[in-house]
């Protein structure tokens, strides 16, 4: 019976034993789990829990500012108040964010996709921009409600803001960026960067540096008070050379034509305008843009997306024929007085290449064949120089390069010649190729903005003009020269331009300055964009008035003012507009009228 206790005894000692050794190694655990957490890791954990109260946010800079040169502005920043959703993953969000559009006129498309955007969400937090230039309606609605709404903030931000339509290609527009190619700036609301034009080519310049809040936030999200902020960088302000002014008149005198008028100060490439019509509304692309919008700018047939000074390419017609004039006075066995006859026809083999006028010129010379715009004159004089120099002194021009295209998609146009099209077409060049390149069609395309280039260094005695399109320094070096020429070869083509204006036989006659103390100097250029067949011309060509728009040549003019001492190059490109004469260089006089008033902007 003894024994019988005594083992009893030892085997509940034994238990007491292990039962109070586990205690002790429990406490011991304990204590240093306890020791671990509050001692060795404090400063861990006390960031982790700092982490659940306080948000760190940043704050945006101001973009900078876009001007003209005359500090007219072009690109501004508008306050906006928008709703922003900041919430944690918990099953009630879809809840939260539909109460919240119980408060607010938004689309249901809208909705849909918000609601799709929580749902989908993987990730412990996200911020959400519920809504954009909020109403004051809106505000007050949300601001009396707050107390329901769970993880609603209201938040001042600044909208970008384009006041001129006219300016809208060279300006461009922001977005918000894409998370694909700005994984982190897509992840800050009211983020954007450039996207088009200025807004684009300058961004990293416009966007400023970003600055840093901390919150301190309630169990349910709700900010309690800012502890700290560290305000942004505002982004540095651009200048550009363009006039607004002179923007905005050169978009209305197209009235209802489609195309482009391009002006630059010839002494330092500034340009005053740059006008591609019709343009958009850059402000269409900052909000949330609905389909009808979008379908309405994408099917219209005149593009408004597209920048006609840059990347339109047209035959530059009669123009050209300054360029082919060029390489022959610059031989030493022509004589420019030297008179051609005209009789409206060229034959060339079994060709005949038609003049203009139908019945011809009769005898010309180099001037009255500029003035004149005869073709038969330059279908003759052409074979004898050539197309390797014709080409050779197209690009010393400025013909076939780009200008602006740090800026802008920008177009070279085409200068051929017989290594162009052995490489285009896999064909030889041909004599005939050479005649009708001779009057700036066939192969050959430029730009608007080209040919005012073209002309600037014609008007400086071959002055390497480049464009540009902002503000330039007072102190900016002179231009070198593009090519070197006898002045006197410069004296017969300007002679000629001033002509084409002002002689009562030059094609711009009726466009003529009357009254005025300076005088505009150019050259008209029709550039047809059909083949005339010859049953028609035997039946008798169509007028551009009985044909259908897209059939009718375009109008174009390119010239400098004034005649003496110039200051400014333009050219005017009416698409479809028919004859330059008749289209494009009446605008081009109502242009130099109002270059004449705006003499002290450049």
């Amino acid at each position: 019976m003894r024994i019988i206790k005594k083992k009893k005894f030892e085997l509940l000692n034994r238990r007491l034993f292990i039962f109070g050794a586990f205690k002790v190694l429990s406490i011991t655990f304990i204590l240093e789990r306890l020791y671990n957490m509050q001692i060795k890791q404090s400063e861990k954990y006390k960031k982790l829990a700092e982490n659940n109260r306080i948000n760190n946010m940043f704050v945006l800079p101001s973009r900078g500012i876009i001007y003209d040169r005359n500090d007219y502005i072009l690109a501004e920043n508008k306050e906006q108040y928008q709703l922003i959703y900041r919430y944690e993953k918990t099953n009630t969000n879809i809840n939260h964010i539909k109460k919240i559009f119980e408060y607010l006129d938004v689309e249901s498309e809208k909705k849909q996709k918000l609601v799709l955007t929580v749902k989908k969400n993987k990730s412990d937090f996200l911020q959400l921009v519920v809504k954009n230039n909020l109403s004051w309606n809106e505000v007050a609605k949300i601001s009396s409600n707050i107390t329901e709404l769970k993880g609603v903030f209201i938040e001042m931000i600044f909208v970008r803001y384009y006041p001129s339509l006219p300016t809208s290609h060279i300006v461009g527009y922001v977005k918000k960026p894409d998370k694909e190619n700005y994984p982190k700036l897509a992840k800050v609301p009211g983020t954007v960067i450039g996207k088009v034009g200025i807004e684009k080519s300058f961004d990293k310049r416009l966007q400023g540096k970003f600055g840093l809040k901390k919150e301190e936030v309630n169990a349910h999200g709700r900010v309690v008070k800012e502890i700290s902020r560290v305000n942004g960088i505002a982004g540095e302000d651009i200048k550009l050379s363009i006039s607004s002014n002179l923007q905005e008149f050169c978009y209305n005198r197209l009235g209802d034509n489609t195309g482009s008028i391009v002006t630059l100060n010839v002494n330092n490439g500034e340009l005053l305008s740059l006008v591609s019509k019709p343009s958009f509304n850059s402000n269409d692309f900052i909000k949330q843009m609905s389909k009808e919008k979008w379908n309405e700018i994408s099917s219209n047939k005149f593009n408004p997306m597209f920048d006609r000074a840059c990347l339109g390419t047209y035959p530059p017609g009669s123009i050209f024929k300054l360029i082919v004039s060029i390489v022959a006075l610059n031989e030493e066995d022509f004589n420019p007085k030297k008179k051609f006859f005209c009789n409206g026809g060229y034959k060339f083999g079994n060709q005949i290449f038609h003049c203009w006028k139908e019945g011809g010129h009769g005898y010309v010379n180099c001037e009255e064949a500029i003035s004149m715009s005869c073709d038969c004159y330059f279908y003759d004089l052409s074979l004898n120089i050539g197309i390797k120099k014709i080409a050779s002194m197209a690009y010393s021009f400025g013909l076939g390069k780009n200008f602006l295209n740090e800026f802008f998609p920008t177009s070279s146009g085409t200068v051929p010649d017989r290594d162009w099209k052995k490489n285009k077409f896999n064909l030889a060049w041909t004599r005939s190729d050479t005649i009708v390149a001779s009057i700036g069609q066939g192969y050959v395309l430029s730009t608007p903005l080209q040919l005012a280039v073209m002309v600037a260094r014609i008007a400086t005695d071959g002055n390497n003009v480049v464009s540009t399109i902002i503000k330039q320094d007072l102190k900016q070096k002179p231009f070198t020269k593009a090519v070197s020429l006898n002045n006197k070869i410069f004296d017969i083509i300007k002679k000629s331009m001033y002509n084409t204006v002002n002689n009562d036989s030059g094609t711009a006659f009726a466009s003529r300055l009357i009254n005025s103390n300076f005088k505009m100097s150019g050259k008209t250029a029709t550039s047809q964009v059909r083949r005339i067949s010859m049953s028609e011309r035997e039946e008798g060509i169509k007028k551009n008035e009985e044909l259908p728009r897209e059939q009718r040549d375009h109008a174009l003019f390119a010239g400098y003012y004034p005649h003496i001492n110039p200051k400014y190059a333009f050219s005017v490109v009416v698409e479809h507009g028919g004859s330059g004469s008749k289209s494009a260089a009446p605008i081009a006089r109502d242009l130099c009228k109002k270059l004449s008033v705006y003499t002290n902007e450049a």
